[in-house]
């Protein structure tokens, strides 16, 4: 969820100590609020890449300052929180898409279960998975840089799954790269479920040329569970109490020189 920032009674302390009219507050607070927020912003990215392995660029990105507080009555507060809740125009308005960062970070920020992936969502609708089974990177599977699954791994899966509409003559989703795969390199995804034909196990394998197949994903019947590893709140809340009041008397100071 998006932290507001509103220190008002932190301003009307300040301003009672400095002699400070109305007027004179609102521009100065509001800078204050500004910078601390920007300091808060840092923290924060500086705590994900502490807590998680690897974090991508895009994940840090979608952490930043939502709203900025302004010289004016009712808008001395600022939001800071993860961009798709403040894309989509109010505070603490989230979308159900699997691919923003507030959605795949949730398990970690508050604990339990994580939520069905997008790939697990499409196989249930075809009815490959059951609402109870999820997907997990088997050894043999080769991860990116950030430890994840590649997105052409998935965008081939699907394609050879069929869980969503794709081109056949390319054997990628619509609108996919269509790029020649030399022999060498080709690889095809299928599924298979434990006691059907034999089979030991219920996952999606990948299968090389002449024939050799390794399971790429392994079925498992409860959903990955985590501990909350990542709160913003204590660290934003931290940043704000130590920078709030330094900034404020330093936007003061700045503001009687340059009436000087």
């Amino acid at each position: 969820m998006p932290i507001r920032i509103d220190v008002r009674a932190d301003i009307h302390k300040a301003a009672r100590e400095l002699g400070l009219l109305r007027a004179q507050v609102l521009p100065i607070a509001a800078k204050a609020i500004n910078v601390s927020m920007a300091k808060a912003d840092v923290a924060v990215k500086a705590e994900m890449q502490r807590v998680f392995d690897r974090p991508t660029p895009w994940t840090l990105k979608s952490y930043r300052i939502l709203k900025y507080a302004k010289p004016a009555p009712g808008k001395l507060f600022g939001i800071v929180g993860f961009k798709d809740f403040g894309a989509l125009g109010g505070e603490g308005k989230g979308q159900r898409n699997t691919s923003l960062a507030s959605y795949y970070l949730q398990p970690q920020m508050a604990g339990g279960p994580r939520p069905a992936k997008g790939l697990e969502r499409e196989m249930r609708a075809v009815g490959m998975l059951g609402n109870n089974e999820f997907l997990v990177p088997s050894r043999f599977m080769k991860l990116d840089q950030y430890g994840n699954v590649g997105r052409g791994v998935v965008n081939a899966v699907r394609a050879n799954l069929r869980t969503m509409r794709f081109d056949p003559a390319s054997q990628t989703p619509r609108g996919g790269p269509r790029r020649k795969v030399s022999a060498k390199k080709f690889s095809m995804f299928y599924f298979t479920r434990r006691g059907v034909r034999g089979q030991r196990l219920t996952a999606i394998w990948q299968r090389f040329t002449g024939g050799h197949a390794v399971p790429a994903f392994i079925v498992v019947a409860a959903a990955p569970s985590y501990r909350k590893r990542f709160d913003q709140a204590p660290v934003v809340q931290r940043e704000v109490d130590k920078n709030f009041r330094p900034e404020f008397e330093a936007a003061y100071a700045r503001a009687v020189a340059t009436a000087r």
